[in-house]
């Protein structure tokens, strides 16, 4: 193996070290760096596990994320831990999509002060507002919340893991508290239209963590129990900030394949720098080692030959003996080859039939052959000598 396949070989297996070593603390940085419930996070407080699963399940699960903001025919959207606040006209779309028949689950928790949990007061403050629902904090922590009515039974919830320091409450008479704790209520029902909102308040039940504690994941599939096998059901990441159309830029550094390129990139390029770099200095050539003229002919006859350009050779042998003879004579070679014949015997004194057929032969009806080419050229060489040396005796 020669060495610089080898230090090749040595780079490449560096850089799969370093990827490998580097990538788990490059992944998990990204995935502090999502909100929490996100579905694109597979951190402890993410919304990954909940997507992927309900996806296992059956059901046509999509992210509502870097496009117009619409549920179109989704029978359920998850709007979890939303951190941008909605304008006026989404959360009018969302209510008419709901009055006809669509689910939403909306899960958020207050701002806590001096934690990180919560949202600060942006997030879901307009659609709450429309639906006249709160999330606020309560008079205590609650640890873990239990039915309130028999109707999470499908499956059946007996405890659910909440951690939470957030109650919620409706101004609609119509809402229906399903969980609660000590007199704080955590899971309302709001009949709308044709559709139905629920209000969670609190995040961990739907997190990657919490989901499989308690009966969590038995609360997951009773919000999702009137979606039908192979229903869609959307997650919102629109306002956690995945907004518009990403740039090539964004796509490289945010996806598997965009990391693979950028590697290959690289490794191309240090193999390119390797395998070009010279290993000694340039030895010049010996004197003497220059191609000769006659090769030069040699070669140029060999590629005409290969080529069959003999038309082309011979109207270049017929335009070069008019050019010289008409220098020599001082006849222009734009005349016709008759007027030109006549010229060149005028000025030169002699006859000039050999000149006048041998021009007329220079542009044969048909194809000639090899052998008739040569024929021609050897003709019209002899012609130009003959006319140019009684020029040179005069």
């Amino acid at each position: 193996m020669r060495k610089e396949v080898r230090l090749i070989a040595a780079l490449a297996l560096l850089l799969v070290l370093a990827l490998v070593v580097t990538s788990p603390y490059a992944r998990q940085e990204a995935e502090d760096s999502l909100p929490s419930l996100s579905s694109h996070s597979a951190a402890a407080r993410g919304g990954l596990a909940l997507y992927l699963w309900l996806a296992d399940l059956g059901y046509d699960v999509r992210n509502l994320e870097y496009r117009s903001y619409a549920p179109g025919n989704a029978a359920l959207l998850f709007v979890l831990n939303p951190t941008q606040p909605f304008d006026e006209q989404q959360v009018t779309t969302l209510e008419e999509w709901v009055r006809r028949g669509g689910t939403l689950v909306l899960a958020a928790e207050p701002y806590v002060p001096g934690t990180a949990d919560g949202l600060p007061g942006a997030g879901p403050a307009e659609l709450l507002r429309r639906f006249g629902l709160t999330v606020r904090l309560g008079d205590g922590y609650t640890e873990v919340a239990e039915p309130r009515q028999p109707a999470l039974s499908r499956p059946p919830v007996r405890r659910v893991l909440a951690q939470t320091f957030g109650e919620v409450r409706a101004e609609n008479p119509a809402a229906a508290v399903y969980l609660g704790a000590e007199g704080r209520p955590l899971l309302l029902r709001l009949p709308l239209g044709a559709g139905t909102v629920y209000l969670l308040g609190a995040t961990y039940p739907l997190s990657n963590e919490g989901l499989a504690k308690e009966d969590n994941w038995r609360l997951a599939l009773n919000l999702v129990a009137d979606v039908p096998s192979g229903g869609r059901i959307l997650f919102d990441e629109y306002h956690h900030g995945f907004v518009g159309g990403r740039s090539w830029t964004e796509l490289l550094l945010s996806e598997h394949w965009g990391w693979a390129i950028l590697y290959a990139c690289l490794v191309g390029l240090l193999w390119l720098a390797l395998s070009g770099r010279r290993f000694g200095r340039a030895v010049p050539l010996a004197e003497g080692s220059h191609r000769s003229i006659g090769e030069y002919v040699q070669s140029l006859a060999g590629l005409l030959r290969r080529s069959g350009a003999r038309s082309w050779l011979l109207a270049h042998t017929h335009e070069q003996l008019k050019r010289e003879l008409g220098h020599a004579y001082g006849v222009s070679a734009a005349l016709a080859d008759d007027d030109f014949a006549a010229g060149v015997g005028w000025r030169s004194g002699r006859d000039a039939t050999a000149l006048r057929e041998g021009l007329v032969a220079l542009r044969p009806a048909r194809a000639p052959g090899e052998g008739e080419v040569l024929a021609l050229v050897r003709r019209a060489s002899a012609i130009k000598r003959d006319l140019l040396r009684r020029e040179d005796g005069r």
